[in-house]
């Protein structure tokens, strides 16, 4: 095909801004999309290509799959083989055997199907991956496997009817997205079905473009529709958030603005000559190589660092992301392109094979449970007994299940127990669910109503808790037919932030003072030890031989407390700031009693132990705290 600059330049638009949203820049909160339209723009070139090879007689399934191996593998393998000796040194054993698996996966084309496993509520943090993002490249490499044998093998309907087969294929996959994010959100996010929809889009706007061309009468430059493309692209890329669930139905805007680019971007428009422009153009040809790196650096830095790193430096990593790409593109990419570069078609197949194959024995080595326990055993005694709750299992102790509900679970799950004796109610996610342990040495018969992911929050749901506004509905039901004497309201605030928050909390509040509710008492945030407590601990030096804290930086936890007081404040329920119960000076407690011993507050980031949740009620059953507790402990 012609070579267009111009979608070279919507490269750059989709990739510079993924980059800077897993730097956690917030002016790019929906930069996510830009792995969508990568999408679009692989379904376009590839149907394009296709197209013109099957319609000249010159299709052959060998030279299509030669030419991904020589676009997808060299680069990717570098980036791989990199990243293998810093994971070694630097990863837990944990999370280093989720790297092996990665590692394997990757080799399979099936990294999407491997993070969908580990994508539960208490998954370790993504942003800690280093081969996250090659997910979406799993997707584009299951789409290469079958789309070029469809397309041959329906190729005699002709083109107007394989088009609308394509069609009619895509509107399946965007409803059965429609549907699974509201049931199985994490499947929605990474697995093909609810994904090729996005690539379909492009190959419609190929095979429209084709069927224009044939007929003589090809489709023109329209300035208009593409500089609309571009502002619902570019609208999309800052205001969509986390919240928006994806894919979906709202991910047709930008799906349908990249293919009016493509329809309709040519140079002589103005969105065209924006596109076209040598910057952005130079951007979108190394695109694939940054995209491969910055998640590698992102990721290594804040294991590094075991905090969130600062913008300064993740600005320069993003930078430096760019910079690899560029060598990688010069110097692995180029070679390798094209068949005349030195490397015959037997040479890129075997060179393909061999790398694969090497690239899973490597990782089903380091994901086996000898090379596990040896990893641990290098750790020093009291590393183990730390690194022992980054593996524990909270389940039994959070009642998951059955009163901290899972996302596909529906309020009809909650078990007659979780009513307790119905005085004292705790409501909220799994931060309430942590919580409540300690609570129960005060009030037995505590009430818990919590489900992972959920706040408590009335009418509030999310893309990985489609549940969420029907399970607190039927809280709020039970609230009201038992009149509880207080009611304790508990999340991880953070998850939840937007403009909506302190609204949707007071509408909660006004909605518990009219069940008849008078003692309310609304949690602050917890802190937060990214990526889990026991981790930082290993790498400061610190053991379970004594009560201990450790720095957190809770500036921005505490911006997010006081629009949460505020809001009780007005309801006239009562705030209590978790962070000044377990916090002071920027240090927060991070070792605390356990009978005669001690035990991390935390086993992951965030969630409490047992010893942590019992320290926290201690200090929840302060007098002048919550009235119910004041009573003391019970034996």
């Amino acid at each position: 095909m012609k070579y267009r600059a111009e979608i070279d330049g919507l490269r750059a638009v989709a990739v510079l801004p993924v980059i800077l949203f897993h730097a956690g820049f917030p002016l790019f909160r929906g930069g996510f999309v830009g792995v969508d339209v990568f999408f679009v723009i692989s379904g376009f070139l590839i149907t394009t290509i296709l197209v013109d090879e099957i319609a000249q007689g010159r299709f052959s399934i060998a030279g299509f799959y030669e030419r991904r191996a020589r676009r997808i593998l060299p680069a990717l393998f570098a980036v791989m083989a990199l990243c293998l000796p810093f994971a070694w040194a630097w990863l837990m054993p944990g999370p280093f055997r989720d790297f092996s698996r990665s590692i394997a996966a990757v080799s399979l084309f099936a990294s999407n199907v491997e993070f969908w496993q580990e994508s539960g509520y208490f998954a370790a943090a993504s942003e800690t991956k280093p081969l996250l993002h090659t997910w979406s490249l799993a997707v584009e490499e299951q789409y290469y496997v079958v789309f070029p044998l469809f397309l041959a093998a329906f190729w005699r309907l002709g083109r107007t009817r394989l088009t609308w087969l394509v069609t009619a294929c895509a509107l399946a996959s965007l409803l059965l997205s429609e549907w699974a994010w509201r049931h199985y959100p994490n499947a929605n996010y990474f697995l093909a079905p609810t994904r090729v929809w996005e690539l379909f889009a492009g190959s419609i706007a190929a095979l429209e473009v084709e069927r224009r061309g044939k007929q003589g009468n090809p489709l023109a430059a329209n300035g208009v529709l593409a500089m609309v493309g571009l502002i619902v692209v570019i609208a999309a890329l800052l205001f969509y958030g986390p919240a928006v669930p994806f894919p979906s139905v709202y991910a047709l805007p930008p799906i349908l603005g990249v293919v009016l680019l493509l329809l309709f971007a040519r140079r002589d428009t103005l969105a065209g000559r924006i596109l076209a422009h040598p910057a952005l153009v130079g951007v979108g040809l190394i695109s694939y190589s940054a995209y491969l790196w910055h998640q590698p650096l992102f990721a290594f830095a804040r294991v590094r660092a075991m905090d969130e790193p600062g913008h300064a430096l993740m600005a320069v990593l993003a930078l430096a992301s760019l910079g690899f790409g560029y060598l990688s593109w010069r110097f692995v990419e180029r070679p390798f392109r094209k068949a005349d570069g030195g490397f015959s078609r037997g040479a890129i197949f075997a060179m393909s094979g061999a790398g694969l194959a090497l690239f899973l024995a490597l990782g089903v080595a380091g994901a086996s449970a000898p090379a596990h326990r040896a990893r641990i055993a290098m750790l020093t005694p009291e590393q183990r007994a730390l690194y022992a709750y980054v593996e524990s299992n909270p389940a039994a102790m959070y009642r998951a299940g059955s009163c901290l509900l899972y996302a596909t679970q529906g309020p009809a799950a909650f078990t007659p127990d979780c009513a307790g004796d119905g005085r004292v109610v705790v409501w909220g996610d799994s931060h309430a669910a942590a919580i409540a342990p300690g609570l129960r040495r005060y009030w037995p018969d505590l009430a818990q109503y919590t489900a992972a992911a959920c706040p408590p929050l009335l009418g509030r749901n999310n893309a990985s808790q489609p549940n969420c506004a029907a399970d607190n509905a039927h809280v709020l039901d039970l609230i009201r037919k038992r009149r509880p004497q207080t009611v304790i309201l508990a999340g991880n605030w953070m998850l939840y932030q937007t403009s909506s928050l302190e609204a949707d909390l007071a509408r909660t509040i006004s909605a518990l003072r009219a069940a008849g509710i008078d003692r309310i008492y609304v949690l602050g945030s917890l802190p937060q030890f990214a990526p889990s407590l026991p981790e930082r601990l290993i790498a400061a030096g610190i053991g379970l031989d004594r009560a201990a804290s450790a720095p957190v930086p809770v500036a921005g936890l505490a911006d997010i407390d006081t629009a949460i007081a505020r809001a009780a404040t007005a309801q006239h329920a009562q705030f209590v700031s978790l962070l000044d119960l377990l916090c002071g000076s920027g240090r927060c407690a991070a070792v605390v009693p356990d009978g005669a011993g001690f035990a991390p507050l935390a086993w992951d980031s965030s969630h409490l132990t047992s010893a942590g949740s019992d320290y926290l009620a201690a200090r929840l059953a302060a007098p002048g705290t919550i009235a119910p507790l004041a009573k003391g402990p019970n034996p």
